[in-house]
């Protein structure tokens, strides 16, 4: 096996294990919001899959524009920041009310938060083929196997996350995860490594979107501490093994005797 191939295995089945898990995290995203009910997975299922065509299509489109390692750079890089993105977002539109059905207030919160960066990864299919694709006569057997390493990767995704990692992580930490890996693989396969120039303006453009906002956000909680709004009765939730339980604000000790018992209730 060539190593463009198998560069293009890891690249798609990278992209693919990242997708299902962001895939089954969005219901324990959304569950606190809008409940675990069939219009949540209906809704999940169907954006999902609408966020992956589309971005094959435009992802295709921008493979023949941009036939080149770093466009496959960028979109992974982007990708990790969709998955950053996610929580914040869930936590800022997540309450947000319409006036609408049940059924399109979740549809819509749905495809806010989680159709941009389905989007973003798959996109990265079409440019990988592309990338690998130099030779016609082996088209079968370089889309197959690049066909199954990203499908394998989705089995694994999916198994991974319903029995373990939610278990071991938690939501909020799993999205963290998944965005780091997708950006330490934009400058490993986007060739990004190979230029000084190029690995700084990475660097930088990572700050800027990373670093300093994050920055600001605690500089202006420092400076300005009473305007930002706080619940007078905030209500902890502690993430089980099957989904949220909420109580209301305890004293340290209680809330972690009671968050035990939680736990191993369930």
């Amino acid at each position: 096996m060539r190593k463009e191939v198998i560069r293009a295995n890891i690249v798609v089945f990278i992209a693919s294990f990242c997708t299902l898990v962001i895939e089954l995290v969005a219901g324990r995203i959304m569950a606190p919001y809008v409940g675990v009910s069939l219009y949540t997975w209906t809704s999940i299922i169907g954006v999902v899959l609408a966020g992956i065509s589309i971005g094959a299509y435009l992802g295709g489109l921008i493979a023949d524009r941009y036939p080149r390692p770093s466009t496959l750079g960028w979109l992974l890089f982007l990708s990790g920041l969709g998955a950053f993105s996610i929580s914040p977002l869930t936590n800022l539109i997540g309450g947000a009310q319409f006036q609408t059905s049940l059924m399109i207030r979740i549809l819509l919160l749905t495809t806010v938060i989680f159709f941009i960066p389905s989007c973003l990864l798959g996109m990265i299919s079409p440019v990988v083929v592309k990338l690998t694709l130099n030779n016609l006569d082996k088209t079968g057997n370089v889309v197959g196997k690049i066909y199954a390493f990203s499908t394998l990767g989705s089995i694994l995704g999916t198994f991974a996350t319903g029995f373990f990692l939610i278990s071991w992580m938690g939501t909020r930490h799993i999205l963290l995860t998944m965005g780091i890996i997708l950006i330490i693989c934009s400058p490993i396969f986007g060739g990004f490594l190979r230029k000084r120039k190029t690995v700084a303006l990475f660097f930088v453009f990572l700050f800027l979107l990373l670093v300093l906002p994050v920055a600001a956000l605690y500089g202006y909680v420092a400076i300005w501490p009473e305007t930002i709004p706080f619940p007078s009765s905030p209500i902890h939730s502690v993430e089980t093994l099957y989904g949220y339980a909420f109580e209301p604000s305890l004293d340290e000790e209680t809330y972690f005797l009671r968050k035990v018992i939680i736990i191993r209730s369930s």
